[in-house]
């Protein structure tokens, strides 16, 4: 029984759905569902009830659920032990960030890496997660955190639970501000502002975008902006509503309000393919893969 098998069968029983574990596995449905199988062969039992794509755990799949989680956390914490442990821990990491409240685990990995190890350093870098990503592959950044899937062909990745939840910025005397959520018709003639050029792929390709449907062709845009302060500020002037992720901006004259039906953008933790990173930088992964396993 191997452990990568686990992992994939952990996945599948936690998504109960064959191709949402495909997806954030970044394998295709087929050998996602032949490497379930043949684990039943192996074992000699069945672990799931299936219909259509939806997978349901049999009680032999529960009880093997259990063991599984067991097995994957302790093997999990070992090799973040030996990887704190094992290597003289020292030097600077490079990290990327974005501008919203999503980031906590990480967070909480990092503060608690460098309370350990007073020698690591952390440089962190915050910006949307286009520019992320460009900066992760010319090597400027050494993980950062980016919308999952991210590009399998130029990133490794860890799928994360945390999840960026989009909506309008406005203040406080708004119209808007007194929405409990906002939806598409209450946006129609409001002077917007986006995260993207809207000439540009950016726009065109995002959820975002697919969120308004055919009202986007119809859009009163006021302007785009490159960082959350930046579209506080211009927010706080009461004319305009930026469309962007739920974050921290500190101006109590501000308010944020959902989008409904809610749009919400799953994140991953990111490093350049066929890279190796440093020991600090390692060390950090596992304490992220760990807090994961655990709130998973």
């Amino acid at each position: 029984m191997e452990l990568r098998v686990l992992r994939y069968f952990l996945t599948v029983a936690r998504e109960g759905n064959m191709a949402a574990a495909a997806r954030e596995l970044h394998l295709t449905q087929s050998t996602l569902s032949r490497r379930i199988k043949d684990l039943e062969v192996e074992l000699g039992l069945r672990l799931f009830d299936r219909k259509g794509q939806n997978m349901h755990l049999t009680a032999d799949g529960q009880r093997l659920c259990g063991r599984a989680e067991e097995i994957v956390d302790m093997l999990d914490k070992t090799e973040a032990e030996f990887a704190a442990h094992g290597v003289q821990m020292r030097g600077d990491m490079y990290l990327g960030l974005r501008e919203t409240g999503a980031g906590l685990l990480l967070c909480t990995a990092l503060a608690g890496l460098l309370a350990e190890y007073p020698d690591v350093r952390a440089h962190l870098f915050v910006a949307p997660g286009q520019e992320l990503g460009e900066r992760l592959e010319k090597g400027l950044l050494d993980l950062a955190l980016l919308e999952s899937p991210c590009d399998a062909g130029l990133f490794e990745s860890l799928p994360l639970q945390e999840k960026e939840v989009w909506g309008v910025m406005v203040r406080s005397d708004h119209s808007l501000a007194g929405k409990e959520c906002v939806t598409v018709p209450h946006l129609a003639g409001k002077a917007l502002l986006l995260p993207f050029s809207p000439t540009g792929k950016d726009w065109e390709n995002s959820a975002l975008r697919a969120w308004f449907g055919q009202a986007a062709r119809d859009l009163r845009v006021a302007g785009s902006f490159a960082t959350l302060s930046l579209a506080a500020a211009l927010a706080g002037t009461g004319t305009v509503a930026a469309l962007c992720p739920e974050g921290v901006c500190g101006n109590e004259n501000l308010c944020f309000r959902p989008l409904s039906p809610r749009l919400e953008t799953p994140l991953c933790l990111a490093w350049k393919k066929n890279r190796a990173l440093s020991a600090p930088c390692e060390a950090l992964l596992a304490r992220v893969r760990t807090l994961c396993n655990r709130r998973g």
